[in-house]
């Protein structure tokens, strides 16, 4: 869902708002639970960044399902916040057909 609410404009600022530890865990839980939606974040971003995060995540142990869940979990929740605090703007869920 995230690619049809999130403007690739605020990417970047949801990406600036995670340490790197983090974001890698997100990148890594997303590359295999998320597929889309990481590719949608890794694509609004520069291709050199991109690439260089893409690698360290795939370079990344496999983490286990706890772990993986919880990042994507902070992930969705920092979205969340990023909104309730004016500094993005979520575009209006598509009705389900």
């Amino acid at each position: 869902e995230l690619p049809s609410r999130l403007p690739g404009t605020a990417v970047q600022i949801m990406l600036k708002a995670f340490d790197e530890k983090t974001l890698l865990e997100i990148l890594k839980a997303g590359l295999t639970l998320e597929p889309e939606a990481t590719d949608f974040l890794l694509s609004n971003i520069s291709q050199r960044l991109a690439e260089q995060y893409r690698d360290s995540a795939e370079a990344m142990d496999d983490l286990d399902e706890k772990v993986a869940g919880k990042a994507l979990s902070k992930c969705v929740g920092t979205v969340l916040t990023l909104a309730r605090e004016d500094k993005i703007t979520l575009l209006k869920a598509e009705p389900a057909a």
